[in-house]
C-alpha cells in the first residue's frame, strides 16, 4: 500500500527533471588556453586574461577565437572577455594555462586558486611560462598555427614530459609541490622565437613564484634526482685533446678546430637519489647513474677500444659534475631549491615540523657533493 502511494510521487519528479532548463553545448564557448598576464593601467594593477574558447555550434564562423580580459580577479577578466563573445564563456575544459613572466614572478597560486576550486577543471591541466607576455605567445600562436591550436601547445609540452627533460607539469603536481616543504617546482617556458611557439628552457621557482631561468638540459638534470628516467636525448662536450689518436683526419678538415668534441648521446636508463650525509653541518651527496649509448660524435672518429669508451666515461662524468655544481650554485643564489635537499632532511629528522621559510634559511648554507657514474652501453665507429 505504501509503495503505491510512492508510485504518483516518482512519476511527479520524472516529469519535473524534464522541464528543467539545459544548456546546449551548441551555445557555449569551451575554454581550451587561458593566458595571464599583469599590466599596468593608469596607475591600476590588472590581471589580464587571454582566452581561445572552442565553439562547438556548427553554424559559427570560426570554431576558435581569441578574447582578452581585465580586471581586479580573473572572475571579472573573464566577465569582461566574454563581452566579446556571443557564446557564455565556460572554463571547465581548460587544458593548459600559461603565465606571462611578470604575472609568474609575482606567484602564480592566486591566478589557480579558482581553479583548483572548480570541480570541473582537471588537475592534468597543464601550466607553463613564457619571458614574454601570455598574451603575445598565444596571438603569435594563432596566426602561425593552423590546426588545433590548443593541442599544438599541448603537444610541444607533452613530449618533452614523455622524453623526460621536464618534470610533470600538470595543476595537481604543481599545487602538491607548493605546497611540500623541501621541493619547489619547475614549469617549461614557451617562448616565440622566428615567429613560432618555441620551448626555450624552463622556470625554476621557489614555491608559487618564478625566480631563474635555467636550460632544458638543466631541466632533465633536476628531473633525474627526482625519478628514474630513460629514451632522454642528450649532448654533452668532452676535450678535443683526450681523442687524438681517435679522430680521422680528412682533408679540407676546418682551419679553425674546436676544443671540444660533442657527443650526440640516448640515456637508456638513468637515476639520481640524494641523501644527508650530516645533518647539522648540511652536508648532502647526489649519487646519479646514467646507462648511455653514443649515437654521434661532431667530427669523424674512429672508437676500436674498450679503452676509448672508458674515456667518454670519466669526461662525460666530469661534465656532468660541472654542470650539476653550476646548477645548485644558480638555484641556491635565488633559494629555488628545485633539486629538493630539504625534502630529504626533512624525512631525515622524524618528527620534525621545519616550516618553508625556516628551510630556506637553512638551505643558503647546504652543501652538496655530485657523484656521477656513466656507463657507456653501446658504441662503435661513430661518424
Amino acid at each position: 500500500m505504501r509503495t503505491a502511494k510512492l508510485i504518483p510521487l516518482f512519476i511527479f519528479i520524472v516529469f519535473l527533471q524534464a522541464c528543467l532548463e539545459t544548456t546546449q553545448i551548441e551555445k557555449l564557448a569551451i575554454i581550451n588556453t587561458r593566458g595571464v598576464d599583469l599590466i599596468d593601467e593608469g596607475e591600476k594593477r590588472m590581471i589580464e586574461t587571454t582566452l581561445v574558447p572552442y565553439i562547438f555550434d556548427p553554424n559559427a564562423p570560426d570554431m576558435t577565437s581569441l578574447l582578452t580580459g581585465r580586471g581586479h580577479t580573473i572572475k571579472q577578466a573573464r566577465v569582461e572577455a566574454e563581452k566579446q563573445s556571443p557564446y557564455p564563456l565556460v572554463p571547465g575544459k581548460i587544458n593548459i594555462e600559461f603565465y606571462g613572466r611578470e604575472a609568474a614572478e609575482s606567484g602564480i597560486l592566486p591566478f589557480l586558486n579558482t581553479l583548483v576550486r572548480d570541480a570541473t577543471v582537471s588537475d592534468i591541466m597543464q601550466l607553463a611560462v613564457t619571458n614574454q607576455t601570455a598574451r603575445e605567445i598565444l596571438e603569435i600562436e594563432q596566426q602561425s598555427v593552423e590546426l588545433n591550436r590548443t593541442k599544438y601547445l599541448q603537444d610541444l609540452i607533452s613530449k618533452e614530459v614523455e622524453k623526460g627533460t621536464l618534470p610533470p607539469i600538470t595543476l595537481q603536481f604543481f599545487t602538491r609541490l607548493v605546497q611540500q616543504v623541501g621541493i619547489d617546482p619547475i614549469l617549461p617556458v614557451i617562448d616565440v622565437v622566428d615567429g613560432k611557439p618555441t620551448l626555450t628552457g624552463a622556470a625554476a621557482f621557489r614555491a608559487d613564484q618564478y625566480v631563474a631561468s635555467i636550460s632544458v638540459k638543466e631541466s632533465f638534470m633536476a628531473n633525474l634526482l627526482r625519478q628514474r628516467l630513460r629514451g632522454t636525448p642528450i649532448d654533452v662536450g668532452v676535450p678535443r685533446e683526450n681523442y687524438l689518436d681517435e679522430i680521422i683526419a680528412y682533408k679540407g678538415e676546418p682551419s679553425e678546430i674546436e676544443d671540444s668534441i660533442y657527443l650526440s648521446l640516448m640515456l637508456n636508463t638513468g637515476k639520481g637519489k640524494i641523501k644527508i650525509v650530516d645533518s647539522d653541518s648540511l652536508a648532502f651527496k647526489a649519487d646519479i647513474t646514467m646507462k648511455l649509448e653514443l649515437l654521434e660524435t661532431s667530427i669523424p672518429m674512429d672508437i676500436k677500444s674498450e679503452d676509448t669508451s672508458r674515456k667518454f666515461e670519466r669526461d662525460i662524468e666530469k661534465y656532468f659534475v660541472r654542470e650539476y655544481e653550476n646548477l645548485f650554485a644558480k638555484l641556491q643564489e635565488v633559494n629555488s631549491d628545485a633539486l629538493g635537499l630539504g625534502r630529504k632532511y626533512i624525512t631525515s629528522r622524524k618528527g620534525s615540523k621545519t616550516t618553508n621559510k625556516e628551510w630556506m634559511e637553512k638551505y643558503q648554507d647546504a652543501k652538496i657533493e655530485f657523484d656521477i657514474d656513466v656507463t657507456i652501453v653501446n658504441f662503435g665507429a661513430i661518424d
